[in-house]
């Protein structure tokens, strides 16, 4: 049970990052990025609510483990891009594919 309580947890967390990222205006990415990042967020949410409801035993160490390193890599791409984000808002411009 405190695996289904962890993993819940860090899929609601990594899909609050990813979601920030997404409409966040100084997350200088470009359109498939963000488009991979709704995806992980919409695939976490639905995860986390899977988790929660089903309760039963179909969660395993592997996958806890799975979620915890896709939560650090999100948080430590988010604090890189907050480093990154010193930049004004007049010097970014709107990339498609670059």
């Amino acid at each position: 049970m405190i695996i289904h309580a962890i993993s819940v947890v860090l899929l609601l967390f990594i899909a609050v990052l990813c979601t920030t990222a997404v409409f966040w205006e100084g997350f200088d990415d470009n359109l498939l990025e963000r488009i991979g990042l709704g995806v992980i967020a919409t695939w976490c949410t639905l995860r986390a609510s899977t988790i929660y409801v089903a309760s039963s035993d179909f969660e395993s160490a592997f996958e806890l483990l799975l979620y915890a390193g896709l939560a650090s890599f999100v948080a430590g791409a988010a604090i890189e891009k907050l480093k990154a984000s010193k930049v004004s808002a007049d010097d970014r411009q709107f990339k498609l594919f670059n």
